[in-house]
């Protein structure tokens, strides 16, 4: 396991190009294939994710994306869990779509504290999506993904503010919350910004802004 970690820092330390060092992504591509097939989880999400589309020199490959990416997410790897249970809800990388199964891999990350699955697993909870509808649950999944700054969650829960679902109604803060994910260039955001019930809520236009 020492050797994959190893193994999985000079692989970032060629594919990243640090200025100032020589690298090479050829060495770097070698060290991450060798790592990955040691089992070593984020080494196994690293090369999924690159063979998902094709990226720093690996080419599209996803047979080899889904086993390596499904093996990092059940070895409790997070951000595999994130990567791999949106696959799996939208049916991605020639995967079947498994609402129950990616709501499972999301709702694993989401207690780990990754902000994007927070928002995914509250959709998926509030829409009864994979499983029985838990909207309390949901409903405090998209509040802290928003409170985490994310696109996603800050869209999710500005419609539960605006619309009062779950929570009481707020549409003042529930279009601060909108113009906040639009400013990160969500695009369910950026559509609720543009209707007229929502400029009205943020004061005729003010926009606040986001990091």
């Amino acid at each position: 396991q020492n050797y994959a970690t190893a193994k999985q820092y000079l692989a970032e330390f060629h594919l990243g190009g640090i200025v100032g060092y020589e690298t090479d992504p050829a060495v770097g591509r070698a060290f991450l294939e060798e790592a990955a097939a040691q089992g070593f989880p984020k080494s196994m999400y690293s090369l999924g994710s690159f063979l998902m589309v094709g990226d720093n020199g690996f080419r599209a490959d996803p047979a080899r994306a889904r086993d390596l990416l499904r093996r990092a997410a059940e070895a409790g790897y997070v951000d595999a869990q994130f990567t791999f249970g949106l696959a799996l809800a939208n049916g991605e990388i020639g995967l079947t779509a498994d609402l129950a199964g990616a709501r499972q891999f999301l709702l694993q990350a989401a207690e780990a504290g990754h902000a994007g699955a927070q928002g995914n697993a509250a959709m998926m909870l509030i829409n009864g999506e994979g499983g029985t509808a838990d909207i309390p649950l949901g409903v405090r999944l998209a509040r802290i993904s928003a409170e985490a700054d994310n696109a996603f969650g800050q869209w999710l829960y500005g419609e539960l503010l605006f619309t009062g679902e779950g929570v009481p109604l707020d549409r003042a803060q529930g279009a601060r919350l909108f113009q906040l994910a639009a400013d990160q260039g969500e695009p369910n955001a950026a559509g609720r910004i543009a209707q007229r019930e929502v400029q009205a809520a943020l004061g005729g236009g003010a926009a606040v802004r986001g990091k």
